[in-house]
């Protein structure tokens, strides 16, 4: 079902790049030849890799969130193979409803992490490593979670990314302590794990970026997981600029970053640092109307305080936006995974992406999605 969103996708290339270079055109061809490759039908299978500062609760738990709680543990790697199951819908996790009363998933149903394992850090890079290397593109996504994740829904989503974007390098997630509940507390407590993570997160991403084999790493970011981020990558391409060259993409959804700080300084300091930067803001995000109550000030994830950035596209997603909390829309709206597929395929810029209209504010424009 996605291979067939994909194949449809490319199919309308030509009317998103006919004023592009024949090579770019050639390039989108030949990754049509390839949506017939995978079966028609599922259960399919994504193999993902993890880091993650959360105590092992259990490790011989035959569920994720047995594996790992929301404890802050010693940094530690794995692999995980998530089942997709042929149901499946883009912008959706079809999960188990059933498994609080002891049911099992239905791989024909749910999606489940069929094989999962612990490993070293010497196990991680050689099979980052084995996969890129016979990766065509030699590329990397890199996922951060935010508030109110746990390490299931870190996996399932990672997986779920890779998937209906069709990507097809090495998916990777780094996972910090969050509490996985919504109460205020809790957000209080991710707040402080996700500072106290920044440091091995910025470890973790140094080493994968140093991969030789890699050539191309996509980031995505997610709410608190965003500060992460830039947090990390600012300070890598400065101490080791040679490593800016990998880095393809940087997506920053619904980011929980104080909008004065992220307007002048962070965002200057991505412009500045030639990092591409694509991020996606709301008005209809109730995560970040609870952030700001309790911060006290407004969230660059909420688009009334997002600022043009020239070097950044700021996109407004509040037009498809659509579900009552609004705040996982990244990975949940087509139209959104729609416009993330010609990035991350193409890197193809906000004015000459289908389905994008601007308009002009002081500063500069805001890009948002058509009715």
């Amino acid at each position: 079902m996605t291979r067939l969103f994909v194949c449809w996708e490319l199919a309308e290339i030509w009317k998103v790049f006919r004023f592009l270079s024949l090579k770019v055109i050639i390039a989108g061809t030949l990754a049509a030849a390839s949506c017939s490759a995978p079966p028609a039908e599922g259960p399919w299978e994504v193999t993902e890799y993890f880091a993650t500062t959360r105590q092992v609760e259990n490790p011989i738990s035959k569920e994720l969130d047995g594996l790992y709680g929301s404890s802050r543990g010693d940094l530690t790697y794995g692999e995980i193979k998530v089942s997709i199951p042929p149901n499946h819908k883009i912008g959706h996790i079809e999960k188990n409803p059933f498994r609080v009363i002891g049911f099992k998933a239905d791989k024909s149903q749910h999606f489940s992490a069929i094989n999962f394992s612990l490993g070293s850090e010497l196990e991680f890079m050689e099979n980052i490593g084995k996969l890129s290397s016979v990766d065509p593109e030699r590329s990397a996504l890199v996922y951060i979670h935010g508030f109110n994740v746990t390490f299931e829904d870190a996996a399932f989503t990672t997986a779920q990314f890779a998937f209906d974007l069709s990507f097809s390098g090495v998916p990777i997630f780094f996972s910090w302590p969050s509490k996985g509940e919504m109460f205020p507390w809790a957000y209080t407590a991710d707040q402080d794990s996700a500072r106290a993570a920044g440091p091995v997160a910025r470890e973790v991403i140094e080493k994968i970026l140093s991969k030789p084999e890699l050539e191309k790493v996509f980031f995505f970011a997610h709410s608190m997981g965003t500060d992460i981020l830039t947090t990390a990558i600012k300070e890598l391409v400065v101490e080791r600029p040679e490593l800016k060259q990998k880095i393809r993409l940087l997506v920053l959804a619904a980011a929980d970053i104080d909008a004065d700080v992220f307007n002048t300084q962070i965002g200057p300091s991505l412009v500045k640092l030639g990092l591409p930067t694509t991020m996606y803001a709301s008005s209809n995000d109730k995560a970040m109307l609870a952030s700001e109550a309790i911060a006290a000030f407004g969230r660059v994830g909420d688009i009334r305080y997002a600022k043009p950035i020239p070097g950044i596209e700021v996109v407004d997603a509040s037009n498809v936006n659509t579900s009552f909390f609004g705040h996982g829309y990244v990975n949940e709206e087509r139209t959104i995974l729609t416009d993330v597929f010609y990035l991350v395929h193409f890197g193809v810029p906000a004015e000459k992406r289908s389905g994008l209209a601007y308009r002009s504010v002081p500063g500069g424009v805001i890009w948002s999605f058509l009715n």
